[in-house]
């Protein structure tokens, strides 16, 4: 007959093994539906925490394994292995070797939030920073009467407003052209520029996409990203930075960068930018990303600065050409 310590520790056990059982079917069933976003934006949703599905597996699995629980031994290591496959590629995969005799592009993009409380040290920290061409996303006035202080030497577009939509592009190099658009049929800003490095053509496109709460706002998302693809494809050079609101498992995200535009990412890892505050489910959703001309140099992401994103810094340099070496004959 078991004494009452040995009983409450059975029943301890069995709701520990009940926990993990719940974790792991949770966590399985989602990494699963997270690949159907295409279908349902609510399945959308579940593919942007792959990282947090690999922690919570990870642990879960882990603990199986000290009680030789193999069955869930075997479906938690499906499971974390299909996460793993998603996230790993960010810091195994390598971006392309950079052209060193051709220019190369600072960037800093910051959706600064139209709430936020301390815009001089927002415009402190982006001057600092010393970048070619800034982003600013959820501009206001306050945002910019401080940035055009900071920035004073830097041409500026686009236009603040009071709510989560401003947008204000500052360069410090050349723009050669410059077009306010609002894909999907949106009233959301979306500003198109061209600058000149050293003779080099860059064309820069800043984006801040509806967040995809619900099916008509994940629609809007998606179009928005399928319209900034169509004009990669006609752009020189083209770049496309912003707040997506998407993750790069986002299946929107997915085909935007299926074809000639690839993740800035790569080669540098999560680099996870928002939210502030809830950093067990911090996700990326701030983005670079290049045509196929261009690669990522350098990339970092900086602190909150009263927002609840983080700035994205990166230089883009133009990838080293593979041509062939001719060899003449004798």
């Amino acid at each position: 007959m078991q004494s009452e310590d040995e009983t409450k520790q059975d029943t301890l056990a069995r709701r520990l093994r009940g926990a993990g059982l719940l974790a792991l079917l949770g966590c399985g069933i989602a990494t699963l539906l997270a690949w159907l976003g295409a279908y349902w934006w609510g399945f959308d949703i579940l593919s942007h925490f792959r990282l947090q599905y690999t922690v919570i597996l990870a642990v879960v699995l882990f603990a199986f394994v000290f009680v030789k629980r193999w069955p869930e031994i075997v479906w938690g290591t499906v499971f974390l292995s299909l996460n793993l496959s998603v996230i790993l590629p960010l810091y195994w995969g390598q971006a392309l070797p950079s052209d060193p005799d051709r220019s190369e592009l600072s960037l800093l993009v910051f959706n600064v939030n139209h709430r936020n409380p301390n815009p001089a040290k927002v415009a402190a920290y982006i001057a600092e920073k010393d970048a070619d061409v800034v982003v600013i996303l959820e501009a206001t006035e306050d945002i910019e009467d401080e940035m055009s202080a900071a920035l004073g030497d830097y041409e500026k577009l686009g236009r603040s407003l009071w709510h989560a939509f401003g947008m204000l592009i500052y360069s410090r190099l050349p723009i050669t052209g410059s077009e306010e658009l609002f894909f999907a049929d949106s009233e959301l800003l979306t500003i198109a520029l061209s600058v000149t490095k050293n003779g080099e053509t860059f064309s820069i496109l800043g984006l801040h996409t509806m967040p995809p709460v619900g099916r008509e706002n994940s629609l809007l998302r998606d179009r928005m990203l399928a319209e900034a693809k169509a004009w990669a494809m006609e752009a020189v050079n083209p770049i496309i930075v912003g707040d997506f609101n998407a993750t790069p498992w986002s299946h929107a995200y997915r085909k935007l960068v299926d074809g000639p535009l690839h993740n800035s990412q790569i080669g540098f890892g999560l680099q996870t930018s928002w939210p502030n505050g809830l950093w067990p489910l911090s996700i990326p959703i701030d983005h670079a990303v290049l045509g196929k001309t261009l690669t990522t140099t350098e990339r970092s992401v900086g602190p909150f600065l009263g927002s609840d994103h983080r700035p994205i810094i990166l230089r883009v340099g133009f990838t080293r050409s593979r041509s062939p070496t001719v060899r003449l004959a004798n």
